[in-house]
């Protein structure tokens, strides 16, 4: 249930237990200051770079993912999970060519052991790489 981006059906590293991984994608942040981070995860030959920046006149939260690897068509899919209909209703998306939008079910939690029910949205392309996703979030 992470926020994050699926490449070609590959996650970015394999569940090992409940708080575990295995075969973990090289992570490393760019910049980091009180209204922005950028950084970078390269897996499978694939990096994922997202930039989010806070900007506070606006309230809004911009996250611009860009994915770039090997060349031909892939399955890209961006996963949004929420902790309420309220935090869902507030996602803005921009600039997509998106092949499908589609709510599921997923679940959170609050505490160690507990979990409950929470909206969830799925974006998926296929696409060229380079390929530029931009999405905002009203707060």
């Amino acid at each position: 249930a992470h926020n994050t981006i699926r490449i070609d059906g590959l996650d970015q590293a394999v569940p090992s237990g409940p708080f575990g991984w295995r075969n973990q994608p090289k992570v490393r942040i760019l910049s980091f200051t009180d209204l922005a981070v950028d950084a970078e995860c390269a897996y499978s030959g694939f990096t994922h770079r997202r930039q989010v920046e806070y900007r506070p006149t606006t309230r809004r939260l911009r996250i611009e993912d860009t994915v770039s690897g090997p060349p031909g068509p892939h399955l890209i899919e961006q996963f949004w999970h929420f902790g309420s209909e309220a935090a869902r209703e507030r996602m803005i998306l921009r600039d997509r060519d998106a092949d499908q939008i589609a709510d599921f079910p997923s679940w959170a939690s609050r505490a160690l052991f507990e979990k409950h029910k929470a909206p969830a949205v799925v974006v998926t392309c296929r696409a060229e790489l380079p390929l530029r996703l931009l999405t905002e979030f009203q707060l």
